[in-house]
């Protein structure tokens, strides 16, 4: 779905539950790539956000920032997060490629990700056994290769490894994600989790040529002992502001 699509379907959704602007702390894991413009126009919606993330979109705060940033909730008020990797796709159909603005040649997305991919692949080539010692001027992509690393032969013999490669960084994303929030929390919570699409644009300006496929998305109210499922709920909203927009 778009940008305003996303936006629209979100409001439909959170309103009935009393998240609102005023009241609802935004918080987002995902990739630090300028290109990723999207998400600009959730904070029309949702207000500024606190950042969880670095490289490929891993919530690298851990639960120490999980932790200060849910102290920032309004009072009697919630909490809202969207996480996300990103994926090229070129006008040519191609994954993990996009043309950015000034650019002509097309380049990698996300670029940490296709980096990963090819580190791990270039060490087991060349039959490595350094393993993965933690440079501390790098640390978030070493972090970025374990990860495709210990999933390297379900990525390589996929059909698309591009794509197969953010699938398993947005599962970690996931998990890691879920580790943070603590089992007890009192605030609500709603958590959406997706890819982005980068598509082939000339300028930054516009946020409506990229898209956003959901995965994810789950509730927990204050008194809830469980987070439920609202994918039905974000679909037939998307559906109708598609009929809208």
């Amino acid at each position: 779905m778009s940008a305003p699509v996303l936006s629209r379907s979100l409001t439909s959704v959170l309103a009935p539950k009393g998240m609102t602007r005023k009241n609802t702390l935004y918080g987002t894991a995902t990739c630090p790539d300028e290109i990723n413009r999207m998400l600009d126009q959730l904070k029309k919606s949702w207000g500024d956000c606190f950042t969880f993330s670095g490289l490929a979109g891993l919530p690298f705060t851990g639960k120490t920032g999980f932790a200060a940033f849910a102290s920032h909730t309004p009072d009697n008020g919630n909490i809202f997060i969207l996480f996300a990797p990103h994926i090229g796709l070129s006008s040519e159909g191609v994954f993990g490629k996009v043309r950015r603005p000034g650019m002509n040649q097309p380049s990698g997305a996300c670029g940490s990700i296709l980096g990963a991919l090819k580190a791990v692949t270039k060490r087991r080539e060349s039959d490595s056994s350094n393993g993965h010692p933690i440079d501390f001027t790098d640390f978030q992509q070493g972090d970025v290769e374990r990860i495709i690393d210990a999933n390297y032969q379900r990525i390589v013999n996929s059909p698309n490894p591009e794509v197969t490669a953010t699938e398993v960084v947005y599962n970690e994303i996931k998990r890691r994600l879920f580790e943070m929030i603590p089992k007890d929390i009192k605030i609500p919570v709603a958590i959406l989790g997706g890819i982005q699409v980068n598509t082939d644009r000339k300028s930054y300006k516009s946020d409506n040529t990229d898209f956003f496929v959901p995965r994810d998305f789950l509730y927990k109210g204050d008194e809830d002992d469980l987070f439920t499922d609202q994918m039905e709920r974000l679909r037939r909203a998307a559906s109708s502001a598609e009929s809208v927009l």
